[in-house]
């Protein structure tokens, strides 16, 4: 338990330190399936331009996976770096979803022009931890932190009553009752 809440402490520390050449972030979305699930953690290394390797999905060596910031909204997009370009000394980077047909909104495969420029991008993924990320969920930090809670009282309480072998037995079937998951 200590570790879980030691983790969730550790990641929104990450997250929040986008200054940092290595962070984290939890995947949204199903436009990356099969290569990063709705739920997935991924550790992100800032990378310059022109260390990203960019490739179609199905090549012998697939492009990077990069995260960078959209035009719109400024939210953080995952995607595969399927072709590359210097262009007005920046690099650009046409990008895609792996379970997407088309590039990404706004960019056009024959003009580099308007694809993500280097300045955009934060980094490339370097490591996915499968459904890590939903750890991050506020439901899911809710219950933990609830059955953290009900755990202390139930152990306050049995303390009180009991200091005998038995008293043990009884915290350790409540900790399996409170964070078993089918």
């Amino acid at each position: 338990m200590i570790a879980v809440l030691a983790f969730g402490i550790l990641y929104q520390g990450l997250v929040a330190v986008h200054a940092s050449p290595i962070f984290m972030a939890r995947v949204e979305g199903k436009s990356m399936i099969p290569a990063l699930y709705d739920g997935d953690l991924v550790v992100i290394m800032r990378v310059g331009g022109g260390s990203i390797h960019a490739a179609p999905k199905y090549a012998s060596t697939p492009g990077d996976i990069i995260v960078y910031y959209s035009r719109s909204d400024g939210y953080l997009i995952i995607h595969r770096a399927i072709a590359k370009a210097y262009l007005d000394g920046k690099w650009r980077f046409l990008t895609q979803g792996d379970n997407v047909a088309v590039p990404d909104a706004g960019q056009d495969p024959k003009d580099p022009s308007t694809w993500i420029t280097e300045d955009r991008v934060v980094g490339k993924v370097v490591v996915r931890v499968p459904k890590v990320g939903l750890l991050t969920l506020p439901v899911v930090r809710a219950f933990i932190l609830i059955a953290l809670v009900i755990a202390v009282l139930v152990y306050l309480s049995e303390r009180k009553k009991s200091s005998s072998s038995l008293f043990k037995g009884r915290i350790k079937a409540t900790f399996k009752r409170l964070l078993w998951v089918g």
